[in-house]
């Protein structure tokens, strides 16, 4: 969590210095700055703003691409879940979740696989990475289904392995997965993209 909590601070600092009046608040460590906690697939980041003792703090809801402007939740963090998870729609940032459900965090490995331009379908094309995780949970996705440029998540292995099949950005599987099974996972992976004549051209772990 720290360490995702940094990357996001680092990126809004950066942002920060290149235009001065983008983000809305100072950062954690400064005096009552914001401490990241938890971030959507579309870029939308929920801070605490340290404001006053822990149990008090208010929660803010913004995406770099939002301003100035952000959700604030004066109850804190625990108001701001259940309220979501609920289906609240009063928040313009963090859209109402399409797939309500809870994974325990683990620590994962993270690798983005890029292959070649398929020529089947995208419902086949994604029938193969499912089958290849079968049984598998869904988890949402992006998209319109009259278009080529979509992302579907799913988990598998009980929320152990999480995967994006994308094609916003090309063509590319997003997999996490434990260390211990992130060359078997893959391996499930490069065996469905085999099916569908498809070849990895770039692999890339973050």
């Amino acid at each position: 969590m720290m360490s995702e909590a940094r990357g996001v601070l680092a990126a809004d600092e950066q942002l920060s210095r290149s235009a001065p009046k983008a983000v809305p608040f100072a950062a954690f460590p400064a005096r009552d700055g914001a401490l990241p906690w938890a971030r959507s697939d579309n870029g939308d980041v929920a801070y605490w703003l340290t404001w006053g003792e822990p149990d008090a703090w208010p929660v803010a809801l913004w995406n770099p691409r939002s301003g100035d402007r952000y959700d604030l939740v004066e109850e804190g963090a625990a108001t701001f879940l259940a309220q979501w998870i609920g289906g609240e729609t009063r928040f313009q940032r963090f859209a109402k979740p399409e797939v309500r459900s809870f994974d325990p965090w683990r620590a994962r490995v993270h690798e983005t696989l890029t292959f070649s331009a398929p020529t089947s379908t995208f419902p086949a094309r994604l029938q193969a990475l499912a089958a290849a995780f079968a049984p598998i949970e869904p988890r949402g996705g992006f998209g319109d289904d009259d278009e080529e440029k979509r992302q579907v998540h799913f988990v598998a292995e009980r929320g152990a392995i999480r995967l994006t099949y994308d094609t916003v950005y090309g063509h590319n599987v997003r997999l996490a997965a434990p260390e211990a099974m992130i060359d078997a996972a893959r391996a499930r992976v490069e065996r469905a993209l085999a099916s569908m004549g498809c070849a990895v051209t770039k692999l890339v772990r973050a």
